[in-house]
């Protein structure tokens, strides 16, 4: 399966009942809505797309994008984003126990965390061995793979801002490996907003 902080994989429709649907608190969240939390809880969502970030010392951290079908576990440090409207489901973790029984939860939720620690290695090794140049040429086949059209064009929905968040670097630096790759041919751009890699031809 393809995995990346874009993309984490998602589950199956859940086959709750309603006595275990009771114990879920159910929310629709308008773009651009912050929510916080104090203290551990499972966010199920139904519909739209968010952005889980980790904040520390003013500084953010995008841990990755989560859309229909994922679930994330999220504490006091995370803070979820709503980027398009979305419909979420939320569990307090002190009912979590009650829901084990439901197999087809308790699996999903087991896949979900699985994908989440494997995409968070992956990162954090391209951290330790790779520099800025790779992590942003991984990134951006990543996107390609994941968001582009039959001819190989994608959109950069991520501002330099944003991508210096998702790539642990500063605004200025990214910036400048971002020119770096559209000077030396690895990526090409199409239109404003819109590229494709050299290799998509």
């Amino acid at each position: 399966m393809f995995l990346t902080r874009l993309n984490i994989g998602t589950f199956n429709n859940l086959s709750l009942t309603p006595q275990e649907l009771s114990h879920f608190r159910h929310f629709c969240y308008l773009k651009n809505t912050l929510v916080y939390t104090n203290n551990l809880k499972f966010l199920c969502i139904q519909s739209g797309i968010c952005k889980l970030s980790y904040f520390h010392e003013s500084r953010e951290f995008v841990l990755c994008y989560i859309t229909k079908g994922n679930i994330a576990l999220l504490d006091e440090h995370v803070v979820v984003e709503v980027v398009e409207n979305c419909e979420v489901l939320e569990l307090s973790l002190y009912k979590f126990e009650e829901l084990l029984e439901n197999k087809e939860f308790s699996m999903s939720l087991f896949n979900q965390l699985i994908r989440a620690v494997l995409t968070q290695r992956e990162f954090i090794k391209e951290m330790v061995f790779l520099g800025l140049n790779e992590r942003l040429k991984r990134f951006l086949v990543n996107l390609s793979e994941f968001a582009s059209d039959k001819f190989g064009v994608f959109e950069m929905k991520f501002n330099m801002t944003q991508l210096a968040n998702l790539l642990n670097s500063t605004r200025q630096s990214v910036s400048t490996e971002f020119n770096k790759l559209l000077k030396s041919g690895f990526l090409v751009k199409v239109s404003p907003k819109f590229y494709r890699l050299a290799s998509e031809k």
